[in-house]
């Protein structure tokens, strides 16, 4: 049976939702109290941080339910600061609190904070952070050998169905999949992404703003060659049962920073397995509905700090069934391929002039990122996370 790994968004409402309504399909909730002092991944507003008493009341109602919270510290960029004693000391002092509390199981993405966790609390499950970007059998070996519990696998196995194939042989420990991240094929901004998301997301000495650099550069490539979109990394509900054939039957969906409308739309869409277009609406990487149809307008381009309805165009996205892209054949190599091309003329609404507006508007906006009264700008306001609704 299916099983789900859920987002937890802060709102209590969404667990009592979620547990009415899907308790049999869910494996676990993860999150995090927000800002802390280790970082969760994701940089945070601050309706999303919770008290720790309200994370108790959480941890209580999950727990007699027999579902687990996975408590997530996905911060890589630790300078080393993890060898020290004084972070040790800090760190275990957490982890423990975390414990009393109620959690079980947390998400770690740094290779070293596994092992040590380990050894100091055998009990407590460790699931390795999709961050680790294990794309491999060698690399999920490694992992278990340092003591992980579980592992998400990265985004780019997820249309690599021999890896799939091998690393399901190979082991039976506990794997996910991401199916709602629309991941550009090799991303090569994925490391500075979770790295200043990490950083943001973590009680910190340097006050630097937010804003969605990394983001825009993948918006920007899928405007430019829009059949990224079906290179990505992600898989349509109707494709789901393609996976569950080999093994696989745990999804972690997206994204924490989403509404509960959103993440209980998308639950029903997964589960169900048959919708087939309308996709942008359930993908974390748009997460609402298509704007091709809104009127273009740059009027405040030259003035907001991140000005997504101008900068982000959405098209209308179709599952297009490709059973190359679930053959242990399948290459991985785009340059010797136009599937997805072929794909993207198929099921893509997506059009032409309005594309090339949306290209001169990131272009012009990008000239003015790193200049100083940006910067100033960005220093003085606050950029707000992107809201899926």
């Amino acid at each position: 049976m299916i099983k789900f790994a859920l987002p937890y968004n802060g709102d209590m409402e969404f667990i009592d939702q979620s547990l009415s309504k899907y308790g049999n399909y869910i494996e676990s909730y993860f999150g995090n109290l927000g800002i802390d002092d280790f970082g969760g991944g994701r940089a945070q507003t601050q309706n999303i941080v919770k008290k720790e008493n309200e994370l108790k009341e959480i941890l209580d109602k999950l727990n007699a339910a027999g579902i687990e919270f996975n408590y997530v510290i996905n911060n890589n960029g630790l300078m080393n600061e993890e060898f020290t004693e004084k972070y040790h000391e800090r760190y275990l002092k957490f982890i423990n609190k975390l414990v009393d509390l109620g959690i079980r199981k947390v998400t770690l993405s740094n290779p070293y904070l596994i092992k040590y966790t380990k050894q100091e609390l055998p009990a407590l499950k460790i699931s390795a952070s999709v961050n680790l970007k294990t794309r491999s059998w060698e690399e999920l070996e490694y992992l278990i050998q340092l003591g992980i519990d579980e592992a998400t696998l990265h985004y780019d196995l997820i249309k690599n169905f021999g890896e799939l194939i091998r690393i399901r042989s190979k082991t039976d420990i506990l794997l996910k999949l991401i199916p709602n991240d629309l991941y550009i094929s090799n991303c090569p901004w994925q490391k500075g992404h979770t790295r200043m998301q990490g950083s943001h997301s973590k009680h910190k000495e340097t006050k630097t703003p937010y804003f969605s650099y990394y983001r825009n550069k993948c918006v920007n490539i899928r405007n430019l060659r829009p059949e990224e979109i079906y290179s990505g990394k992600w898989i349509a509900p109707v494709d789901i049962p393609k996976y569950m054939e080999i093994g696989y039957k745990n999804f972690k969906l997206l994204d924490r920073l989403a509404t509960t409308e959103w993440i209980m739309k998308s639950i029903e869409i997964y589960l169900e397995q048959s919708r087939t277009s309308h996709l942008e609406e359930i993908l974390g990487t748009y997460g609402s509905k298509s704007n091709i149809h809104a009127a273009v307008s740059d009027g405040l381009l030259e003035q907001a700090l991140y000005p997504r309805d101008q900068l982000e165009l959405i098209p209308e996205i179709s599952q297009v069934d490709n059973k190359i892209w679930y053959s242990a054949n399948h290459t991985d190599n785009c340059m010797h391929c136009v599937s997805c091309r072929h794909a993207a003329d198929k099921g893509l609404i997506y059009p032409e002039d309005k594309r090339h507006q949306y290209i001169e508007n990131n272009r012009r906006w990008q000239s003015r990122i790193t200049k100083l009264p940006y910067i100033k700008e960005l220093n003085h306001g606050e950029v707000q996370r992107i809201e899926y609704k």
